[in-house]
């Protein structure tokens, strides 16, 4: 066991999640991108969120310091990733960027790592607030999985059609 660390240091991966799924956990991630006053303590009244070409672009403000956080977030949910690049005051993104990813079998893991090397840095965040966002989003994700929603989300796809062509006419469903 060992004694718990007091940061993330090179990384901080969660425990086995069960009682939800990857899209699940996946779309707690999301929500908390738009929302983030669900998974971290920031101010909600200061947050606010812009959709930019590939990239979605939030400020925020911290409660425990009061600093007033602006990033770009990407998401690539085929790596099951998201991204987040602190910006300068200027919007112009930073060398580290914090990664939260999913994982199968179901984990969460967070980390640090250079922007240009991908290799991880040490991460000076308390290691406690990473396992409290952990927490969080598990627990949103549950909340999702036992609710029944006519959202979307990310992407709805068929199962592939036989025999039919592109310019087949529609059957009117």
């Amino acid at each position: 066991e060992g004694e718990t660390p007091t940061t993330v240091g090179y990384g901080i991966t969660s425990d086995p999640i069960r009682d939800c799924s990857f899209d699940s956990l996946f779309a707690a991630v999301g929500i908390s991108i738009k929302e983030p006053w669900r998974a971290i303590e920031v101010d909600q009244a200061g947050c606010s969120i812009e959709d930019c070409d590939g990239y979605i672009l939030r400020k925020m403000k911290l409660k425990a310091t009061g600093e007033t956080v602006l990033e770009r977030i990407t998401l690539n949910e085929e790596l099951g990733t998201v991204s987040y690049n602190k910006c300068n005051e200027n919007g112009v993104p930073g060398d580290v960027e914090r990664v939260l990813a999913v994982h199968k079998p179901l984990r969460l893991e967070f980390y640090e790592r250079s922007v240009q090397s991908g290799s991880r840095v040490d991460w000076k965040a308390p290691f406690n607030m990473a396992r409290d966002t952990f927490s969080k989003l598990v627990q949103l994700a549950k909340t999702i999985e036992t609710s029944s929603s006519d959202v979307v989300g990310y992407g709805l796809a068929s199962k592939p059609l036989a025999g039919l062509s592109e310019d087949a006419p529609s059957t009117g469903m």
